[in-house]
């Protein structure tokens, strides 16, 4: 099963909506439908600056030729979860954990396809900062 961007938007109904009337579970959404889709410029729109740079910096290559497209499925939700918190966002998809955070921008992702470390240790990413 492949979590849409309007299953996810659906998911965020009390969330926090950004700067620009975004909510965190539109934002994922967005983000990994572009992803699946191959539009990664796109992609690299919906992501945190820092997260941008890191890719650039850690493959020497542009955001849109970084990025690993589809994110593997990691397993399917049957119910998207947001959870937010000063500023941050936790978005559950079958493509792992996005997390967001809230600028001046709106909602902006800053890690995608994260799934928790075997050590109980932070989440292992796909795409991170």
């Amino acid at each position: 099963m492949r979590v849409s961007a309007a299953l996810l938007a659906g998911a965020a109904v009390t969330g926090c909506a950004g700067p620009d009337g975004s909510e965190p579970g539109e934002i994922a959404g967005r983000f990994l439908d572009a992803v699946d889709a191959g539009e990664l410029a796109a992609a690299c729109a919906l992501l945190a600056s820092d997260t941008v740079e890191a890719l650039t910096t850690s493959s020497g290559q542009p955001c849109a030729e970084s990025l690993e497209a589809p994110l593997p499925a990691v397993g399917s939700v049957a119910t998207p979860a947001v959870d937010e918190w000063s500023g941050w966002a936790r978005v559950e998809s079958d493509r792992g954990a996005v997390y967001l955070t809230e600028g001046s921008a709106g909602w902006r992702v800053v890690a995608a396809g994260c799934v928790p470390a075997d050590d109980g240790g932070p989440d292992l990413c796909v795409v991170d900062n």
